[in-house]
Formats: C-alpha cells, structure tokens, sequence
C-alpha cells in the first residue's frame, strides 16, 4: 500500500460523492454558476421578455456584467432592463453601476414600472424593482446606487430593476457598495502649470497659471461635488469639484502685489470626510534692470520688429503721457522670471515712474513674455531691449 495524502482533486471528489450519497447538494463551484441568456432574474416587461443585462456578484467579491443582445430596450426606445443574482456567501447591502457618458441615472419618467404587469411602483422613481431602492447624485449622472431593502440581497437571491438609455454589457460596471463611500478618507493631489501661448506671440499685458485640484476617495472613487476652499479667494466663496472630483481655475500672475502664490485648500466631500492640501502655485525672482531720472525713452529702432507694433504704439503712449502731464519724474524698470513648478517659466517687465515732487507712483505698467519670445539672448532683456536707462538717479 502507498502511504500519504489522497491528492486533492481525488480528494475533492470523493467528497461530493460522500454528499451525494448522504442527499446533500453538493457546493457550487465557479463553473457550475455562470448563467447564459436568456435571463430570467427579471420578468416581462414591455418589449424585454427578460433582462437584458445581468449583473453577477460572484464569490470572490467581483461583479460580472452579461449582456443579452436577444433582448432590447424594454420602452422600444432607451431604457434597459437590469438583473442582479448573488452567487456569493453572504448578502449584499448595495452595489453602485457606472457607465460613462450613458446618462443612466438621468431618469425621465418612464421605468419598469410604466409597463410592467404586476403591482408597482416599488420606489419613487418609477425604476426600482421590489426590495431596491435607487441612489442618484445630480453630480454623477453616469452612476447609481442600488439599495437591497432588509439584510441585503441573500446568497443565491435574484432582484431587477430598469436604467435610463439603451446600455450594453461593455458600457457598463458594477462594484459592490455605495455611490459615496461610507466613512472612506479623502485623498487630494494638486497642481499648477503654465497656460499655453499661442506660439511664437507674447501674452501681452496679462500671463495665467492654471491651478487644478483632484479630489478622490481612497477607494480610487472620485469625490464629485466636493466643496472647496481656497486661501486666495474672497471670504466666503466656496468651489465644488466635477463630476471627476477635479477643480481647475486660472490663476492671473501678480508681480504688483506679490512674488509668489501658495494656495492653501480645505475640501469636504459630501461623504463627511475633509482633507487639506498646499500648493505652491508659482513664486518670482525680481532684478531691477533701470532707475533713473526721467521717463522711459525707448530706442525705437532697436524695438521695431522685436517686440511687434502693439508694444511700439503702447511705449509711445507712455512717452506722449508723461511728456506731457509731467516735469519730474523717476522710471524703475524690474524684469521677474516667475518660475511654476514642472513649468516653463514666465517673464515679466514692470515699468513704474514716479512724482519726485509729489512722490506718488503716477504710472505702471507690466508687459509679459514666454519662453516662444526669445529673438534677444533672453526674453527679459527682450523686454528691456529699448528702454534707455539715462542718468541713474
């Protein structure tokens, strides 16, 4: 006789063959619970004799989605037909369907119920079958949650219920759980980059940095609708995330005022969990090019076909301006190289003439450059080509 362990698969039969014997079913195994159309988890209604999707919940947790293309929409238009069985071990309190881009929680009046023969409705939407309950979020109009009323959807128990838009098994994915998950910590990722210029054209009197926000669950979920607070906004303002938790603004660069930007963020989302995030959204280096007496007096030989006629006919405005209105004056020419992380780099050249008699600012302006402006060895002496720095004061 040879000793030792039976081999499992000898031993796994022999097992239910003991089952067997004794009238004990034997346990499903994953090859004995794939079902194949049609699917009859879900009754008649209207032209769909059975569901048209089904929605698995297997053992291991997952959901698979099976299409039946035999079956269309169940209005002859665009609504579907969904069937839910639970192959696994214990009940289900909730799944979440998604699609993107289908819109099938944009409800519009007509779900099973609207032709269906037997006693409805069994929710307020008109889309729910017995035992579920529909959970929608204005936010995500391409989700939705699907409640098991009681303990949950039982192991091997069957339900159904109906979608807004003609779907297809491969438009669509289920996972067990909420549309906003309970007690899930939020997670945020910020950023800040240059917007691009058009090529080979300074942005002229202005320069944008766009700032974006992402706000997800640490399922990987994204945390749509999820309310924004930010440093730099006036009090009381407050943003939301989209649909894809992502916030975006554009940024406008300030030399007048400040050197940097560093936005601070408080997020809530609408699950109760809060998170806060500081990005660092650009910060500037200034070099003063020129002060002196008088006012600018730009060369405009080596201007012309440098900088381009709208900066021609800005610099003679400045030069007509204080030729005129004024006796005294001392010019401070700055140029900043404004650096955004991961970023090119803008540059920017501000101009201030002052009232020596008066000491008052009289006159500022701040033109910008990109990296595209580069026919001088730099674009801040590219601004500052024409400029004359005269007698120093």
């Amino acid at each position: 006789m040879i000793r030792g362990r039976i081999p499992r698969t000898i031993a796994g039969l022999a097992a239910t063959f003991f089952l067997i014997a004794l009238g004990i079913p034997a346990p499903a195994t994953a090859a004995t619970i794939s079902p194949s159309p049609p699917f009859r988890q879900c009754p008649a209604t209207g032209l769909a004799p059975s569901c048209q999707i089904l929605l698995v919940i297997n053992a291991d947790r997952t959901i698979s989605v099976m299409g039946d293309p035999a079956v269309g929409p169940y209005d002859g238009a665009d609504d579907t037909l969904v069937g839910v069985v639970n192959n696994s071990r214990t009940s289900v309190p909730a799944i979440t369907v998604k699609g993107p881009g289908t819109g099938l929680s944009l409800f519009d009046g007509d779900g099973l119920c609207t032709f269906a023969a037997g006693s409805c409705p069994n929710g307020p939407t008109g889309y729910e079958g017995p035992g579920t309950t529909l959970v929608t979020d204005p936010s995500l109009p391409d989700a939705a949650e699907v409640d098991f009323s009681g303990a949950g959807l039982a192991p091997q128990a069957t339900s159904y219920f109906s979608l807004e838009g003609v779907l297809s098994s491969a438009q669509i994915t289920a996972a067990r759980g909420t549309l906003i998950p309970k007690g899930v910590s939020l997670v945020l990722k910020t950023s800040a980059t240059v917007v691009p210029f058009d090529p080979g054209q300074d942005p002229g009197v202005a320069a944008y940095v766009r700032y974006t926000l992402t706000a997800t669950y640490s399922n990987g979920m994204p945390a749509a609708n999820a309310a924004v607070n930010l440093s730099n906004a006036a009090p009381g303002v407050t943003f939301h995330t989209n649909s894809l938790g992502v916030l975006s603004l554009l940024e406008p660069v300030s030399v007048d005022k400040k050197l940097d930007l560093t936005i601070s963020a408080a997020v809530a989302a609408p699950n109760g969990s809060r998170a806060a995030a500081t990005q660092q959204v650009y910060s500037a280096v200034a070099n003063v090019r020129c002060n002196y007496a008088g006012y600018p007096r730009p060369d405009l030989s080596l201007l012309e076909g440098a900088i381009g006629d709208p900066y021609l006919a800005e610099i003679q405005d400045i030069i007509d301006f204080l030729t005129t209105t004024l006796s005294r004056v001392t010019t401070t020419i700055t140029g900043f190289e404004i650096t955004v992380p991961g970023s090119p780099s803008i540059y920017a050249m501000d101009v201030e003439v002052r009232s020596t008699t008066q000491n008052t600012q009289v006159y500022e302006d701040t033109s910008y450059a990109s990296h595209e402006m580069v026919t001088m060895p730099s674009p801040l002496d590219n601004l500052n080509a024409g400029y004359s720095c005269g007698v120093p004061a």
